[in-house]
């Protein structure tokens, strides 16, 4: 997970007039500090939004995508592949 924040941050930072990040949430263990396994304290959950920054369109004429990954815990196709 460390590895996957890191690169959606280094994109925000290479390309900041096309890619911002933000922090939506956080995940269930974080919130609640129920973790049984005692591995994990937990994560920020972040979502990227790629867009030109100086474009003159609304948003509301852009066209929409929303790409969820990494949803359940022991998934077989990791994040990196979506």
């Amino acid at each position: 997970i460390a590895g996957m924040n890191q690169f959606m941050k280094d994109l925000a930072a290479n390309y900041p007039d096309l890619v911002t990040m933000e922090t939506i949430g956080e995940s269930y263990i974080k919130k609640n500090g129920n973790n049984n396994d005692g591995r994990s304290p937990g994560y920020d959950i972040y979502a990227l939004n790629i867009t030109a920054a100086n474009s003159t369109r609304q948003s509301s004429e852009k066209g929409k995508l929303l790409i969820t990954s990494g949803i359940h815990a022991r998934e077989y196709t990791p994040t990196e592949l979506v």
